[in-house]
């Protein structure tokens, strides 16, 4: 179990590089859709760290939510930004009217490198400013 969970914090850690990276480079669909896989990713590897394992996106940040932020393990607000990346990364992927701003795409990095910053904290022990 704790290889998966290393190996999805790895795969989290280069999608918010790749994120960032499109992002600056004026590929604001594509800087979406990194950054919320950066998420999703993290609370997989969190979730995984629990033994659990869910089979869609939406069972993941339900589970999550239910874990971590209504317990507070971690502070409320990533389970938000992570609902928020995935209604974002819905529009980027799948809504070719969809009109996305290169500042929500920056954002969006911002927040998955918080998240990934708090899970790494907390899956080292270490306390985090929104632990208990």
């Amino acid at each position: 179990m704790i290889d998966r969970v290393q190996r999805l914090m790895d795969m989290a850690r280069e999608e918010v590089v790749t994120a960032a990276g499109l992002t600056e480079q004026g590929f604001v669909r594509a800087g979406v859709s990194r950054a919320y896989y950066a998420f999703f990713y993290v609370a997989e590897a969190l979730l995984a760290a629990r033994g659990e394992e869910y089979s869609s996106h939406s069972a993941v940040i339900s589970a999550y939510g239910l874990h971590f932020a209504r317990t507070r393990l971690l502070d409320p607000c990533h389970h938000q930004h992570l609902r928020r990346a995935f209604e974002l990364r819905n529009a980027a992927d799948y809504s070719v009217m969809a009109s996305l701003a290169q500042d929500d795409a920056r954002t969006l990095v911002q927040w998955a490198q918080e998240f990934l910053d708090a899970a790494s904290a907390f899956l080292a022990g270490r306390p985090t400013p929104e632990t208990p």
